[in-house]
């Protein structure tokens, strides 16, 4: 084989492979997508994920199925996405917790949520709620603090497992007011909020979307939110900033990433369809009634949200002293 030939075959290979990404990006997507979502069913991230997908799924032109891994603080999903195959069909409804918190409350993470994605598109955010049982007689933060200090058994927060926003969020409390209520980790967001309205926990950090209908029936009082400002849905509830306490301010915020290597016409089409799903009135007000605001950017926009979140977070887990353990 000649020089002249080999160059022209290796000419013609490199072609064939770029018209085959650029045919992938045309065509897909030509079958239905699975959406991991690394926590249970019925938590925060699940409902919001849920009000999505039917209409990203019209505007893709298939199904999408969601497909709830949760465990080992949100890794075991996420792990699953960093190693399915970049072509655009296995994606990642991830977040804070995932790309974020996980990068420093492990010192062995068994994925890079920096260098084994391809972020698509940062999509909504829900600020975190300090909600407490009613049969404790608290309606305010001052009010938890006074109590604590008579209290017959010591306080305790539920947190939809350790490393959550929710954890981080009561460690911060316990850091910033000198409480010292204990940690109670769940699997699932749902068994915490039983025990919470039983009685066996006193209170929990949380998205508005799980706590909604508790709240709204008396048997969970919301005394606290740890937001920068107060909130369209309950705007009578202060921040805990305004109770004294401004360093403690968490928001829960939701992304979808591919795995590494999905080609960018693949991750356009997906964050086109978002970007479309997001700016829905529909969709919009829905994501209200849940207490979700959206945050629409796209992904190289994500990517450098991501590393400046990595280094916030960092500094709040040292100052709450949070572990995985």
């Amino acid at each position: 084989m000649t020089f002249s030939n080999l160059s022209r075959i290796v000419v013609l290979y490199m072609l064939g492979a770029l018209f085959s990404f650029t045919a992938l990006a045309q065509v897909y997507p030509e079958r239905p997508i699975r959406l991991i979502v690394p926590q249970a069913s019925g938590s925060a991230t699940d409902i919001f994920v849920r009000l999505l997908t039917p209409k990203l799924g019209e505007l893709l032109g298939q199904p999408i199925f969601v497909d709830n891994r949760p465990g080992a603080g949100a890794i075991i999903g996420t792990e699953a996405v960093a190693k399915a195959a970049p072509d655009g069909y296995t994606l990642l409804f991830g977040g804070s917790q995932t790309h974020a918190i996980n990068a420093s409350l492990y010192s062995k993470l068994s994925y890079d949520p920096i260098g084994d994605f391809a972020p698509v598109g940062r999509v909504g955010a829900q600020a975190m709620l300090l909600v407490v049982n009613s049969k404790i007689p608290v309606k305010s933060v001052s009010e938890l603090l006074a109590y604590s200090k008579g209290a017959a058994t010591s306080l305790n927060f539920a947190s939809s497992g350790n490393g959550s926003s929710a954890h981080l969020a009561g460690a911060l409390l316990n850091a910033e007011t000198g409480l010292k209520a204990q940690h109670v980790p769940y699997k699932a967001v749902g068994q915490g909020l039983i025990d919470l309205m039983s009685g066996q926990i006193t209170m929990m950090f949380y998205p508005y979307s799980a706590l909604q209908s508790h709240v709204q029936s008396g048997r969970l009082n919301v005394i606290g939110v740890a937001s920068e400002k107060r909130t369209s849905y309950l705007p009578q509830v202060p921040t805990l900033g305004e109770a004294g306490f401004p360093n403690i301010v968490l928001t829960a915020w939701f992304a979808v990433y591919a795995p590494a290597g999905t080609p960018r016409k693949v991750v356009d089409v997906v964050y086109s369809a978002l970007e479309k799903t997001i700016n829905d009135p529909d969709v919009k007000r829905r994501m209200s009634g849940i207490g979700t605001d959206g945050y629409l950017a796209g992904p190289d926009e994500l990517a450098k949200f991501n590393l400046s979140e990595i280094a916030r977070y960092r500094k709040i887990i040292q100052l709450a002293a949070a572990t995985a353990d």
